[in-house]
């Protein structure tokens, strides 16, 4: 019996898609437990670009520790190689986006 996941990221507006989607599935790829691993743009929205990786584990129990592992090494990778993240992502200590400094 195998589990579903769908892992949504979203980069800022104006990123180089193509870059950050062979990024996504680079990373998907190290993973052994990640069966199949689909990396597609399933939304653009004013915030940014949604990007989504779909893959299968063996099971539930796999598939969230997998899940976490996956956003953690792809937002690591991401900052790594510049591809920005959405303002809404790098707002700290509750200080809105947009906000003067």
């Amino acid at each position: 019996l195998t589990a579903h996941s769908d892992v949504k990221i979203t980069i800022a507006l104006g990123s180089d898609v193509d870059r950050a989607s062979a990024l996504l599935a680079a990373v998907a790829a190290e993973d052994e437990r990640l069966r199949a691993p689909v990396v597609r743009v399933s939304n653009v929205t004013p915030q940014g670009i949604e990007l989504t990786v779909s893959f299968d584990t063996a099971s539930t129990g796999e598939q969230l520790k997998a899940e976490h592992e996956l956003r953690r090494r792809v937002l690591t990778r991401l900052q790594a190689e510049r591809i920005g993240l959405p303002d809404l992502y790098k707002s700290s200590q509750g200080v809105p986006s947009g906000s003067p400094s």
